[in-house]
């Protein structure tokens, strides 16, 4: 898994991935969000279930230092929305574009070295994904990581075609307040149960 987060980091992810797991790809870079000296890259790989090995989603985080990567830590293991991977459906009834799949933020580090970070999945209409000042494109299955090293500027927007803020989700709150807007944003059971 590291080996990938690392190419993913150093060369880009791929702008072409496969959809499914294989022999030939057993983890899958889906998406990479970099802010000053922290990395986190969304891959998809396998996990051991009760029911036996499962597509899962991971973050791998990785922190720079004196111009080289290190690997922090990974985390995850949920399922992804779709598998195969498929292209990102329209918002649901309750009009939410922005769902939360790994439960942030994460405060990590200590000092001047703590960064938030979150894991996001994003719907059709959203055209990009703003984070502070910086915009990123959204890829076809709509899986992103955030990592935000500013704490004013930990507000992740979902920007349509036209540039209108469709949905924004603050960064900044209690892990408590973030497991309620977890919920909140969990009304078909995904990403918290399996279908």
């Amino acid at each position: 898994m590291w080996s990938v987060a690392d190419r993913a980091l150093t060369e880009g992810v791929p702008t072409s991935i496969p959809r499914r797991l294989d022999d030939e790809n057993s983890v899958i870079p889906l998406a990479a969000d970099v802010d000053g000296d922290v990395a986190i890259v969304t891959l998809l790989s396998w996990s051991e279930q009760d029911s036996g090995w499962e597509p899962s989603l991971w973050n791998a985080t990785l922190v720079g230092h004196d111009g080289d990567w290190y690997r922090a830590n990974t985390s995850g293991g949920l399922p992804p929305r779709e598998y195969p991977l498929a292209a990102r459906g329209p918002a649901d009834p309750a009009g939410l574009h922005m769902r939360i799949y790994e439960a942030g933020p994460q405060h990590t580090g200590t000092g001047d070295k703590r960064w938030l970070s979150a894991a996001i999945h994003v719907t059709a209409e959203v055209e990009t994904v703003r984070i502070g000042e910086r915009h990123r494109p959204v890829p076809f299955h709509g899986y992103l990581p955030v990592v935000v090293r500013d704490r004013a500027r930990a507000v992740v927007a979902a920007i349509s075609g036209n540039g209108s803020v469709l949905e924004t989700i603050d960064l900044r709150r209690e892990p408590s307040d973030f497991y309620r807007e977890l919920r909140h944003r969990d009304p078909d059971g995904w990403p918290l149960k399996i279908k």
